[in-house]
């Protein structure tokens, strides 16, 4: 109640005035109060603001207020709590033509919207990008982007990654085996969609790691210079080349005695006889090589290459969706 006024002041003495204030419950003097003390003030100024969001369980096709918290099976996953703003034309009803702003309030920060006409609401349509949890994607920076973490094989919370943890599970480590699950460990790897029963890549699972290999293929080989040598020959030739000479007789008789009857004239006077040529031969060799020559070479296959096979390529940051 308001002090009273100068000239009600001016109709009672100060003893009357005190005693009027008090029967009127009007406070004795002027003074200030805190906000808090108002009593209900906070939950007006909620409900003319329409923030009087009321219990958590909501359906948001039928909210009248602006802002509510919600896991209805009306939110876009009511496995977690919604923050829904509702927008609404000329009156505030759940018949209004009206649209929606879903935030994620637990286990991520997803964002929705959708809106309604005539009563026909559209279907809920993320905002965030659109990338599903457990999504991989590569960086050409060191940093993360938001919403993503280093796909580093590091154990992180169930709790504080919920969305990424209902996604990959424990496939690829259990952490602790309670509070925390390992991230896929993408390193220096590449990366190869599973088979999925193609065919190509049987019997792998998924996050399963595979060991490096070649295709079958061959090498060039050059073998070293070596294993030169001799035979010895030893075999005994067959005989050949017996043969006589003819000697021509003399005109009359054996002159001076010669022998063999040599039978030119004069041979007392030392005139020599000539024979005719005869006896050019050959000799067949026949025998066996003494046994030699044993003897090896030394194969050298070309070697090329490192400790890994590895296409050519580029190093980037590999990070994951949470």
């Amino acid at each position: 109640m308001a002090p009273l006024s100068a000239f009600s002041r001016t109709l009672l003495d100060d003893a009357n005035a005190q005693a009027a204030r008090t029967t009127l419950g009007a406070a004795p003097t002027t003074h200030t109060h805190a906000i808090s003390e108002v009593v209900g003030l906070a939950a007006a100024v909620n409900a003319a603001s329409g923030l009087a969001q009321g219990a958590t369980n909501q359906d948001p096709n039928l909210a009248v207020n602006q802002v509510i918290l919600s896991n209805h099976a009306n939110t876009p996953d009511p496995v977690w709590y919604w923050h829904i703003t509702t927008t609404f034309y000329s009156t505030i009803a759940s018949t209004s033509n009206r649209s929606q702003l879903a935030i994620q309030y637990s286990g991520g920060s997803a964002v929705y919207a959708r809106s309604q006409y005539n009563n026909q609401w559209t279907a809920w349509a993320r905002l965030d990008n659109g990338v599903p949890p457990g999504s991989i994607i590569h960086v050409a920076g060191n940093t993360p982007p938001v919403g993503y973490i280093k796909a580093n094989g590091a154990a992180v919370g169930r709790v504080l990654y919920a969305g990424l943890f209902a996604q990959i599970g424990t496939t690829f480590g259990a952490g602790d085996g309670s509070t925390t699950f390992n991230l896929p460990d993408l390193r220096g790897e590449f990366i190869r969609g599973v088979d999925d029963g193609r065919g190509l890549d049987a019997g792998r699972g998924l996050g399963s790691v595979q060991a490096g290999q070649n295709l079958s293929h061959t090498h060039a080989g050059s073998a070293a210079a070596a294993g030169a040598h001799t035979h010895a020959i030893s075999g005994t030739a067959l005989a050949a080349g017996e043969h006589s000479h003819t000697a021509p007789r003399a005109q009359n008789n054996n002159v001076g005695g010669g022998s063999p009857n040599f039978t030119t004239a004069n041979l007392q006077n030392g005139t020599t006889a000539a024979t005719n040529p005869a006896g050019a031969h050959t000799h067949t060799i026949s025998g066996t090589a003494a046994s030699a020559g044993d003897h090896s070479h030394v194969v050298t296959i070309g070697a090329s290459g490192g400790n890994e096979a590895r296409p050519r390529n580029i190093a980037l940051l590999a990070c994951i969706k949470y």
